[in-house]
């Protein structure tokens, strides 16, 4: 038997940040524009969306929804074929 494989090992280190409130809205504002190419590259047409950005006591919050529309299937060409009865049937 023949194996493959790759490991990648990372060192990060958590870092705390405060965001100011203009900074907070532009990190959310480009991780949704993100997800809405992501979307769009799939050929999914976005018709509505409702993004809300609210400030907690130690934390913020993004929540949004989107209405769209989205192709649910794909084309297959049907090829028929004739079919000879056997005999007794």
């Amino acid at each position: 038997p023949v194996y493959f494989g790759r490991d990648v090992v990372r060192e990060y280190a958590l870092e705390e940040k405060d965001y100011t409130r203009d900074e907070v809205k532009e990190l959310f504002e480009a991780k949704i524009q993100n997800i809405i190419e992501s979307l769009q590259e799939k050929g999914v047409q976005i018709i509505e969306k409702d993004v809300k950005i609210e400030e907690g006591n130690a934390c913020w919050t993004m929540e949004g929804w989107f209405l769209v529309d989205q192709p649910t299937g794909r084309a297959v060409n049907i090829v028929l074929e004739e079919t000879v009865p056997e005999v007794g049937e």
